[in-house]
């Protein structure tokens, strides 16, 4: 097997927090249709311009499930938007046929300068379709917004009013980590890069990684409304990207793990585990091969 191991001296996006007044959108382009939602997609749309998220360029967009999704014209590149890792459905637990919970986009500006807006309003929790069914109207519900820039290939996570307050009794505790990933998929390999805001809601901290296993702590309790996460390119970064192609076997391994390069490489590494904690690091310096203890 051929592995693909990418280097980079920072984080490809800058990340910061900050808080901008949330409004819905005005005379958007519904997505939905008012269809009643639960595990529906729909798309794809072609987007206004391109975007492009981690180098990578998408040309559709589309809702899938819970969430906001990229593709290229093939779709074996996709990537998924979660300002919030939360099981969402239509607020409308009668399954009837007014939506209360609608899916729409807009654009604004002009060419060169456009903003892309995606907006999920008043939506509800999948968690109280069956708690809740029959009644008016599911009891929880959020709305947010994700924006892209033309000018300068950033994005952001705008995040609007919620009545949730006690994220134990959501989704298993688990939700309200922000995340977006790039999966890049083809017949030989399926590659993953992950960038991902957890820590707490007074200091988030941002993290970025091509380890699909890793599973990222949740953020602590709800995320305010009016808040803004921005995802800038980070243009350092950009310039001082490397791929390094090499074997490695066995994998997995309790003992010794082998390395071929296909060239020499002087790189560090660090070894984590599956809960992202470091465990080992150390360094390959101008190697063709080389062998790492595990055990």
């Amino acid at each position: 097997v051929l592995y693909s191991g990418t280097s980079t001296a920072q984080n490809y996006y800058n990340f910061t927090k900050s808080t901008a007044t949330y409004s819905d959108l005005v005379n958007p382009i519904s997505i939905s249709s008012g269809t009643v939602w639960t595990y529906n997609e729909f798309g794809p749309i072609n987007l206004p311009f391109p975007v492009t998220i981690f180098g990578t360029t998408h040309t559709k967009f589309g809702f899938d499930d819970d969430n906001f999704a990229l593709a290229n014209t093939d779709n074996q590149i996709v990537t998924n938007l979660k300002p919030l890792t939360i099981l969402l459905a239509d607020r409308n637990t009668n399954q009837g046929t007014t939506s209360l919970s609608p899916i729409s986009y807009k654009v604004e500006g002009e060419t060169g300068n456009r903003i892309l807006k995606l907006e999920i309003k008043n939506a509800g929790l999948e968690d109280e379709l069956d708690t809740q069914f029959g009644a008016v109207n599911a009891i929880h519900y959020l709305s947010y917004q994700i924006w892209f820039y033309e000018q300068d290939e950033s994005f952001e996570f705008r995040f609007g009013s919620s009545n949730i307050t006690d994220v134990t009794d959501i989704n298993d505790g688990e939700a309200f980590l922000s995340i977006f990933y790039i999966e890049n998929e083809n017949d030989e390999e399926t590659s993953t890069t992950l960038g991902y805001v957890n820590g707490t809601i007074s200091n988030p901290l941002y993290t970025e990684t091509t380890n699909p296993d890793l599973q990222p702590a949740s953020l602590t309790s709800m995320i305010d409304a009016n808040t803004v996460y921005r995802f800038s390119t980070n243009t350092l970064a950009n310039k001082d990207v490397e791929k390094d192609l090499f074997k490695m076997y066995p994998n997995p391994t309790t003992d010794d793990l082998n390395f071929v390069f296909e060239e020499q490489v002087s790189k560090n590494y660090s070894i984590y585990d599956l809960l992202g904690r470091e465990v080992m690091k150390g360094s390959f310096a101008n190697e063709m091969q080389s062998k790492i203890s595990v055990s």
